[in-house]
């Protein structure tokens, strides 16, 4: 007598390993995908975070010299690989309220501060966070 598999044998076992294994492939492709796209936005996250504190980090936001005044219209700035992460960062600040650029203690403004970052060269935001910052806002009056 001959060792050894049939035909049918063999076919059934290429079919299964074709129903086990396709599956299989693709939830791993997915989980990679995935994880890399996780790394993504953690590290987006975390420099959005930083720009954020960056300016928190000025005693007066409204005067400082690293944000320009937004006169009538948002004032926009993108820096281009922030960090020398491969990452644009766009900087919007708008005024939303009253007089943002008056240094005056009587005059009442409230900045919209939005931080956006994107993978370079993309358009698809992967971290947006915005804040905003009053001056000379009175409540309870």
């Amino acid at each position: 007598m001959r060792r050894g598999l049939t035909m049918v044998e063999l076919a059934l076992t290429i079919g299964l390993l074709g129903i086990i294994g396709i599956p299989t492939g693709l939830l791993l492709h997915q989980h990679m995908w995935a994880a890399l796209g996780s790394q993504d936005s953690v590290v987006a996250t975390q420099l959005a975070q930083y720009e954020m504190e960056y300016l928190d980090s000025f005693n007066d936001f409204f005067t400082s010299p690293a944000i320009d005044c937004p006169s009538g219209r948002p004032v926009t700035t993108v820096i281009p690989l922030y960090k020398g992460y491969p990452y644009d960062l766009t900087r919007q600040v708008s005024c939303v309220l009253g007089e943002c650029c008056s240094t005056a203690t009587t005059q009442q403004g409230v900045k919209r501060l939005q931080v956006t970052v994107t993978k370079a060269g993309s358009s698809d935001p992967l971290a947006r966070l915005i804040s905003y910052r009053t001056k000379h806002v009175l409540f309870g009056m």
